[in-house]
């Protein structure tokens, strides 16, 4: 039996959604956060947000921006792409990026991934990705 589900843009409306999906994975970000970031990307010219639906619930939803770097070309980027644990390995994950791809036009597509997440480097080389480069992340807290 096919998964019958829907791709809709996110809205405001999706913060506990979001929230409950980004908890699924180990990312403990706050409602109010959430929302204010939402906020902007739905304003945002650069970004694409999108989720996935079954029976009204948001089982899945994907994030990505235009990013323009003085040392490349202009290419997407996925800034996170969450499915619940129930949901997969069930072609969501895959429609999702699909849906991004049809709404770039030809830009090329880059995904970061955690080292750790070895079914995830499989899931996106089987769509065509190739792995660039590794690097290391390195954070400096404002004053």
């Amino acid at each position: 039996m096919k998964l019958e589900y829907s791709i809709n843009d996110l809205t405001e409306n999706d913060v506990q959604a979001v929230s409950h999906l980004n908890s699924e994975l180990g990312y403990q970000t706050e409602a109010d956060t959430i929302s204010k970031h939402l906020d902007l990307i739905i304003e945002s010219n650069s970004d694409l947000a999108f989720s996935a639906t079954i029976d009204g619930n948001i089982v899945a939803y994907i994030h990505g921006r235009y990013q323009t770097r003085l040392t490349s070309t202009l290419f997407f980027e996925i800034c996170a792409l969450v499915v619940s644990k129930k949901n997969r390995r069930s072609g969501i994950a895959t429609a999702l990026i699909s849906h991004l791809e049809n709404r770039i036009d030809s830009v090329p597509m880059r995904v970061r991934c955690k080292v750790n997440r070895n079914e995830a480097h499989q899931f996106y080389e089987s769509l065509g990705f190739k792995e660039s480069k590794e690097q290391k992340v390195f954070v400096k807290l404002s004053r």
